[in-house]
C-alpha cells in the first residue's frame, strides 16, 4: 500500500508543476500567488523564475522593432526641440541605433537573468538602464553634441513615455491574436 502512494505523489507533482507551468501571471497578486504556490509545492525541480517582458518572442523582431521605433522618435524630437548638435543625419542614426540596442538588450538580461533587480528596485533600474544608454553614445559619437542637458532629460522622458504607451498597447494586441491562435 506504501508503494501504492509513492507513486501516486510523483504523478501529483507533475500535474501541479504542468499547471504552475501554464499559469498566467497579469499582476501582482498573480506573481504572488505563483510563488506561493512553488514554494509550498515542495518541488526541488524550480530553479529559478525570470520575467520575460519583450514585445515580440524573438528577440532580433522585437530589437528590430525598438530601433525603428527609437529612430522615428528620435528624428521627431529633433525636429520639434534641436536636441542634438550633429554634422550628418547619419551621426542621429548612429545614436538611436546604438541607444536602442543597448537599452532593448540590457533591459532584457535583466529581466530574464536578474529579475529580483527589477523587482525590488520597483522598475527604477529600468530608468537608470535607459539613461545610461542615452548617455553613452551621445557622448562618444564625434560630431554629434547635445545642446542642452535638460532639453536632453525631455527627450528621455518623451521617449520612455512613448515607448510605455506602444509596448503596452502593441503587447494587449499581440497577446490576443496569440490566444486566438491557440483556441
Amino acid at each position: 500500500m506504501s508503494d501504492d502512494n509513492k507513486q501516486k505523489e510523483p504523478v501529483e507533482e507533475k500535474k501541479t508543476l504542468d499547471e504552475l507551468k501554464n499559469s498566467k501571471v497579469e499582476s501582482p497578486e498573480d506573481l504572488q500567488k505563483l510563488l506561493d504556490s512553488l514554494a509550498g509545492s515542495g518541488s526541488n525541480n524550480v530553479k529559478k523564475i525570470a520575467i520575460i517582458n519583450r514585445l515580440f518572442p524573438n528577440i532580433f523582431v522585437n530589437l528590430l522593432f525598438y530601433v525603428v521605433f527609437i529612430l522615428i522618435l528620435t528624428i521627431a524630437c529633433e525636429g520639434l526641440f534641436n536636441v542634438f548638435e550633429y554634422d550628418s543625419l547619419y551621426k542621429l542614426i548612429i545614436f538611436s541605433l546604438i541607444f536602442s540596442v543597448i537599452d532593448t538588450l540590457v533591459r532584457d538580461l535583466l529581466y530574464s537573468k536578474l529579475p529580483f533587480v527589477v523587482i525590488t528596485t520597483f522598475g527604477l533600474a529600468l530608468l537608470l538602464v535607459t539613461f545610461v544608454s542615452a548617455i553613452i553614445p551621445a557622448y562618444l559619437i564625434p560630431g554629434l553634441d547635445v545642446r542642452n542637458f535638460g532639453i536632453f532629460l525631455v527627450y528621455l522622458v518623451i521617449v520612455m513615455l512613448f515607448k510605455t504607451i506602444v509596448t503596452n498597447y502593441l503587447s494587449k494586441i499581440v497577446r490576443k491574436r496569440m490566444f486566438k491562435k491557440k483556441k
